[in-house]
């Protein structure tokens, strides 16, 4: 399964379900230029995920770290974290993903297994990536049991909804054994650089359709035009103009899949100043123009 292009809400809280209700698990092979925009954009949810690079490298961003993985390699993203994946090889970049809640491994609410062994990695704030190096006995053997559990999603035979909820044991073992909390950072209030992130995120796509200033997006945050720049530089790694072209262009598609509007009439409704910037800006971002993408996605 691939997905090309993942909802998320005003707070970039990732809407897609992972699995259903019984059994909250979703694994898929992204590959990165099949991508709307080429890349994953900001997300994060409250699945645990783990990935294993299968061609290619890519760049994993998490939080306001950088991480470049070579093709083998492998990375744990920690629950409620933003973090976003881009290719930085050319022509085509993959990689495995694995995102389950973690009540699948934990037992029930209140076990001793999730008090002991689940929830103060969850809690920690000082875990939030780890690095899995095809050359550490311990991650190898996470990465895999990654490709074992891809294979038995994909395979489907009898009881590979079992095997594969033993694999995600062995792994979550694997990290608790090698991996050391620290018990000082458990249930550490969001800090307030998070808090105006989210702030930003939300006015932006409450506003998208009209045209914002950085004046605007400032006096809600309540920072200065220079330091609101700074932050969220600093924390999604490219400018608050860049992420709201993206995020337009992310918008108009709905339109263009859903809709009989005209291009005109999307641009405008997804706060382009005019059709002509707005083409521009979509063939710059997708190697095709709006009527094209519209006509290979009727």
């Amino acid at each position: 399964m691939q997905i090309y292009n993942i909802k998320v809400d005003e707070n970039k809280r990732e809407t897609t379900n992972h699995g259903v209700y019984e059994f909250p698990i979703v694994i898929y092979e992204t590959v990165l230029e099949k991508n709307v925009l080429g890349f994953v954009n900001w997300h994060w949810h409250e699945e645990l995920q783990f990935c294993i690079v299968t061609k290619g490298v890519v760049d994993f961003y998490v939080s306001e770290n950088k991480y470049t993985l070579n093709e083998g390699d492998g990375i744990f993203i920690n629950s409620q974290h933003l973090h976003m994946a881009k290719p930085v090889s050319s022509p085509l970049n993959s990689y495995i993903c694995i995102d389950f809640h973690p009540k699948l491994i934990g037992s029930f609410q209140g076990s001793i297994i999730a008090q002991k062994y689940i929830n103060p990695y969850l809690s920690c704030r000082n875990i939030t990536a780890i690095v899995l190096n095809k050359e550490v006995e311990w991650q190898n053997f996470i990465l895999e049991k990654i490709k074992e559990v891809h294979k038995l999603n994909y395979e489907k035979s009898e009881l590979y909804e079992f095997d594969i909820y033993l694999k995600l044991l062995e792994i979550w073992k694997m990290i608790i054994v090698n991996v050391k909390t620290d018990y000082d950072n458990h249930d550490r209030p969001k800090t307030d650089d998070d808090n105006r992130l989210k702030s930003i995120f939300s006015y932006i796509h409450q506003n998208y359709m009209n045209k914002i200033s950085l004046e605007d997006i400032a006096k809600s945050v309540h920072l200065s035009k220079s330091e609101c720049c700074h932050l969220f530089k600093r924390n999604v790694k490219c400018t608050i103009f860049e992420y709201i072209q993206d995020y337009r262009i992310n918008k108009s598609i709905d339109f263009l899949k859903n809709t009989n509007m005209s291009i005109s009439q999307i641009s405008y409704e997804n706060g382009f100043c005019s059709s002509s910037y707005y083409c521009e800006v979509f063939r710059k971002k997708t190697s095709m123009t709006p009527k094209e993408y519209r006509n290979l996605n009727k």
